[in-house]
């Protein structure tokens, strides 16, 4: 069960670090807005919230094992 809780505050993470990176987009057009990052900022991004290379199998597992319950 524990494992579960997790998987869910890896996902709330996930989430916040989208929104929070939201704001900073650049608008391109009228419907489009980017931000480019380097892949070492958004691997260190991705670490602070525990998804980056070194956790990611880990995640990937219990994501897997939690989308076969559904």
């Amino acid at each position: 069960m524990i494992t579960k809780y997790i998987l869910n505050f890896q996902l709330e993470s996930l989430l916040g670090f989208i929104e929070d990176n939201s704001d900073s987009l650049e608008q391109q057009d009228y419907d489009n807005a980017y931000k480019v990052w380097s892949g070492f900022d958004i691997v260190a991004r991705l670490k602070q919230i525990n998804l980056g290379p070194d956790t990611w199998k880990e995640y990937e597992v219990k994501a897997g094992y939690y989308c076969r319950q559904l």
